[in-house]
């Protein structure tokens, strides 16, 4: 988004959560009678998204096809998990800690939600997937260099409008 302005990372955004979520939906429709079908049908959708054949194995980090996930899972998930995150983000003043909660929370409220087990041990294995697309970032975190302080941020755009 910081690069080609906020109108194109919308549309990534939509494009990448639309992508894993149509791919559940596909195999669910394709393979009725497996409870888990398009749940691997997002992860698969993660994974291509995280490691393109055509772009070299070099992809993005996972969190929108995450929330196409999510989106998949149920839409009662949504507003808690954004909400788990944002919140854990905030506290910790600290950006990677959005995809971490996220990857956390969801299986933890399947679980919450008496969901089936081996659909609450697939969401387990989505968040481990984004999980580990932001080693990287944890690494920066845990370092003091993460890129940006979510309070600093907000406190600068505020700060700018008026």
């Amino acid at each position: 988004m910081l690069v080609l302005g906020w109108g194109a990372g919308i549309f990534v955004m939509l494009f990448d959560l639309m992508k894993s979520f149509l791919s559940g939906k596909l195999a669910q429709y394709l393979f009725p009678g497996l409870s888990t079908a398009g749940m691997l049908a997002c992860i698969g959708a993660m994974i291509g998204h995280c490691f393109p054949v055509f772009h070299r194995f070099r992809g993005g980090k996972g969190l929108a096809t995450f929330g196409g996930l999510v989106i998949y899972c149920g839409l009662k998930y949504v507003p808690i998990v954004l909400c788990a995150g944002w919140a854990v983000m905030w506290i910790f003043d600290c950006t990677v800690m959005f995809p971490i909660t996220v990857g956390i929370a969801l299986p933890l409220l399947m679980y919450l939600f008496g969901e089936a087990p081996a659909k609450i041990i697939t969401a387990i294995c989505a968040g481990a997937v984004l999980d580990v697309m932001h080693i990287g970032n944890m690494k920066k975190a845990l370092a003091g260099d993460e890129i940006m302080h979510v309070r600093d941020y907000f406190r600068e755009k505020l700060h700018k409008e008026h």
